[in-house]
């Protein structure tokens, strides 16, 4: 059974379509280490797994780390992006359903979309702000406003500064 758990060797350029394929190895690597009994396996014990399970030129960017968690959080960063709360948000409000896309397809690729975006509880102000701002960017005529605010990280991007770099850029 440990040998169908063993994950395939981690050999994927960084770049745009990395993250998914990086979680989904490393979820894989997780439940087989999950799976050993000897306590040998401790940190040290992962990091040498760690390594005989990535390419040479994966191997190249954690060669230096000394933890299995120095590994895979530069590993983390090699593969996963910051997100961008705003372009995320706005993305998910502005899909619209494709011809000949099933309304589950369409449900499902709105679910997908939506876990790029960052909810967190807010109160209802707060909420109303944020929609404000997300049908200000979306309904905004410039094209080229709207792709200057949506660069905006979502800690600068509250409806008021939108709003006056929206002004300034007119």
């Amino acid at each position: 059974m440990e040998g169908l758990l063993k994950p395939t060797l981690l050999d994927i350029e960084p770049g745009v379509a990395s993250e998914n394929r990086w979680r989904h190895w490393k979820k894989t690597f997780d439940n087989f280490t999950s799976h050993f009994t000897d306590p040998a396996l401790n940190d040290e014990g992962k990091l040498k797994a760690l390594t005989n399970c990535v390419s040479s030129s994966i191997y190249a960017y954690i060669s230096s780390d000394t933890t299995f968690a120095q590994a895979t959080a530069t590993l983390e960063k090699l593969f996963v992006k910051p997100r961008n709360e705003l372009y995320a948000r706005h993305q998910l409000s502005s899909r619209n359903q494709k011809d000949g896309e099933t309304i589950d397809q369409f449900l499902n690729s709105l679910e997908i979309l939506a876990k790029e975006c960052t909810f967190t509880a807010v109160d209802e102000a707060s909420y109303r702000k944020e929609a404000i701002r997300d049908s200000f960017i979306r309904g905004l005529a410039s094209g080229d406003i709207r792709q200057r605010l949506l660069e905006e990280t979502a800690e600068s991007a509250t409806l008021d500064a939108l709003t006056n770099k929206a002004r300034t850029l007119r």
